[in-house]
């Protein structure tokens, strides 16, 4: 499905029924890159949440235009996008890499209408911290077998560099990236990645589940700065995951899904919903 404004189109899937949930996911991959992680976790509660991935411009199968110039446009357009689709409804938002930025932006523009935030190693500053690139584990076998260009992509963000994280990266991250419009995104909105206020003054806390997750070893986007969103969120945990990376959904697969599943349950507990899944 399409969503078109100011003459560009965002290609979106739905899938399921209840609470909204919007899924935004980073600079470079698709909607495949959370739409690979996520299912898992939110499948289960059948007839509770309609889970919305999208394509941001330039990435997947949405493409853009030059009137998309900032960053501030590209939420513009975010927004515009949600108000389309979820009119005057309460929804929840998961963002991961830059894509937590883009959230962290929404909810400044709706808190009002958000029941719930799940931040997946966020961008927080463009200069924030970052460790140095570290490797966990490594495949040697694996890394020789890669092309070069399937080895620039997955070695600089991946710690755990192992053929079960390899298949997945390849089918949910890796697939993005090799279309991604890095040109075009370099040319537009990408001159100004940085919103033109603090993402992260807000009028009043967000009193809402929260979870935010980031890797230990991540060189792409840090975790030390994550601790300073906490001052928004009296109701977050906040939780740093060694063995991982930028690909932590993948690397550490099983505490990720107990992390987002309890997440879940939190929603479901402060809406007063029914589970069926537990």
């Amino acid at each position: 499905m399409e969503y078109i404004s100011h003459g560009i189109n965002i290609y979106f899937e739905s899938i399921g029924n209840g609470l909204p949930v919007l899924f935004i996911h980073g600079h470079g991959p698709d909607h495949r890159s959370l739409k690979g992680c996520m299912e898992p976790c939110f499948s289960k509660y059948d007839g509770l949440f309609k889970r919305i991935y999208f394509d941001l411009p330039g990435m997947g199968k949405s493409k853009g235009n030059e009137w998309l110039s900032s960053a501030d446009k590209l939420l513009d357009l975010v927004i515009n996008f949600i108000e389309y689709l979820v009119p005057n409804q309460s929804f929840l938002l998961v963002g991961n890499s830059y894509g937590g930025y883009l959230a962290r932006g929404i909810v400044k523009k709706k808190q009002s209408l958000i029941k719930g935030l799940l931040l997946l190693c966020p961008m927080i500053k463009l200069n924030s911290s970052k460790p140095a690139k570290y490797t966990v584990e490594k495949d040697e076998l694996l890394m020789d077998s890669l092309s070069d260009e399937d080895r620039s992509y997955f070695e600089p963000i991946v710690v755990r560099q192992t053929k079960p994280v390899w298949e997945r990266y390849k089918v949910e991250v890796l697939s993005g990236l090799k279309i991604s419009d890095e040109l075009y995104i370099t040319n537009n909105w990408g001159r100004q990645k940085a919103f033109s206020f603090d993402v992260d003054i807000l009028d009043n806390p967000l009193e809402k589940p929260v979870l935010i997750i980031t890797g230990k070893q991540d060189s792409i986007t840090g975790y030390s700065s994550a601790w300073d969103l906490l001052k928004n969120y009296p109701r977050a945990s906040l939780v740093v995951l060694d063995n991982a990376g930028h690909a932590l959904q993948i690397e550490q697969s099983e505490i990720f899904n107990c992390l987002t599943k309890n997440w879940i349950e939190r929603v479901i507990h402060s809406e007063n919903m029914k589970s069926n899944g537990a």
